[in-house]
């Protein structure tokens, strides 16, 4: 008779752990163990009751215990050096396109001092490193090139010119191309990598005034190049000593800037372990198989994307890569967050983008002026003092500028803008704009 009792008491436990594990609510769980003590009253005339009612306790208390904090009410930790499966979940569990929300984030704007006062300077060593590293590999990889062929260094003179032009306006530079994608290393990687730091340790300060930062991310990032967005991701992250999960998905097209992304990431070394899972993919349209998005927040970024200048908007340009592509994975991913830079004179083709997002009224956006903060990177670089000659990336004697400055590597790209948004809708977890605490 014990062991048909213990028997018993183990079923009216098996329904309040399923629940737990199905639906991840704390309500539906209690609700599941007072059913489930009712039921226990029938069955009690042939068994001892209050052994199915201690077993109905113990799963409920055991089943709780495994439940994300935000579904226990509990306060989350901001800070840790690593990740516990068990640990706090933060702000609103998101399924899909749909979110729900636990907690209320507030948001209140970015100010222009928060990107200002974004200097990496413990970063810098890491990320010399990375792209002394990345550079080096990345060059040496280079079916076209060899060290001791004229050739190939002067595609990579070219290149240099090439990629200047293309990004001031006279054409999208072909960032297929090897070579584009290796000067890309010397102008921009990493001034690119300052502004993304710049951007996401803004966006963390503003997160965690009134609400924790969430435990789970998931980020798209649109245009990815090789990588910076991620880099400077990663640097915030380290800066404010936070670890949450974040699931990162790139979009690049283009396999040479992906392949230098990678070669610099090898050579990056974070302080700490980062919880940080990073896919890439060549097309937006490959988003459709993401599957349920798991994360407390979905954040979308394009740094940079190769915007037409001024007022050169278009049908034409609608069909190309960045138009389609914003406009392709706002729809898709329904973000609660997005953040774009561009040049300031690209700034009306990126709203005119974003103004095709079918849910952009549900946003309250704002821009602000990145500076151009001279960070006086006086120390040697390997990469600018040695390989910039050895590979053959530097500007011919005929164009102007002639030369690269090692000193302004960690400056933020010139006349850069920021335009970001965030959900006010209630449905999505954010407060309406009437009681955003401005």
């Amino acid at each position: 008779m014990s062991i048909l009792v213990l028997l018993i008491a183990a079923l009216h436990a098996i329904p309040i752990v399923l629940a737990g594990r199905i639906t991840k609510k704390r309500e539906t769980v209690t609700k599941c163990a007072w059913i489930t003590a009712g039921i226990s009253i029938v069955t009690g005339a042939v068994v001892f009751t209050i052994v199915d009612w201690i077993a109905i306790w113990i799963a409920w208390r055991w089943t709780i215990s495994r439940l994300p904090e935000s579904e226990q009410g509990q306060s989350t930790q901001t800070s840790r050096t690593g990740r516990d499966d068990s640990s706090a979940r933060t702000s609103a569990t998101l399924s899909g396109a749909q979110s729900v929300a636990k907690v209320t984030p507030r948001l209140t704007p970015i100010e222009q001092s928060d990107l200002d006062i974004a200097d990496p300077l413990k970063f810098r060593k890491i990320l010399d490193v990375a792209h002394e590293g990345g550079f080096r590999s990345y060059v040496e990889s280079i079916h076209d090139w060899r060290e001791d062929s004229d050739a190939g260094r002067k595609k990579a003179s070219e290149a240099m010119v090439n990629l200047q032009r293309g990004t001031w306006g006279s054409g999208e530079p072909p960032y297929e191309d090897p070579f584009i994608a290796g000067a890309y290393q010397i102008q921009y990687q990493l001034k690119h990598c300052v502004m993304a730091f710049s951007f996401w340790n803004a966006l963390f300060r503003v997160l965690s005034e009134e609400t924790p930062i969430p435990d789970r991310l998931f980020v798209c990032d649109v245009g990815a190049g090789s990588d910076a967005g991620l880099i400077g991701l990663m640097l915030a992250l380290m800066e404010r000593d936070v670890n949450p999960h974040v699931r990162y998905v790139s979009i690049e097209p283009s396999d040479a800037m992906y392949e230098a992304g990678r070669l610099f990431r090898k050579h990056f070394e974070p302080k700490r372990h980062l919880d940080i899972d990073d896919e890439r993919y060549k097309c937006e349209n490959k988003l459709l198989h993401l599957g349920e998005l798991e994360s407390d927040a979905k954040i979308v970024t394009a740094f940079h994307l190769s915007w037409k200048y001024g007022q050169y908007y278009s049908n034409f340009n609608n069909n190309k890569d960045s138009s389609r592509s914003m406009k392709f994975v706002m729809n898709s991913i329904c973000p609660d967050i997005y953040a774009c830079t561009c040049h300031e004179n690209k700034s009306e083709n990126l709203e005119n983008a974003l103004n095709e997002y079918s849910e952009i009224s549900k946003y309250r956006r704002e821009k602000c002026k990145i500076s151009n903060i001279s960070r006086g990177a006086k120390q040697r670089s390997p990469v600018y003092s040695d390989l910039v000659d050895k590979f053959g990336f530097f500007f011919p004697p005929d164009h102007s500028p002639q030369t690269i400055t090692a000193n302004s590597r960690f400056n933020n790209p010139k006349s850069a803008m920021l335009h970001y948004g965030w959900l006010t809708d209630m449905e999505a977890g954010f407060v309406p704009d009437d009681d955003l605490p401005f």
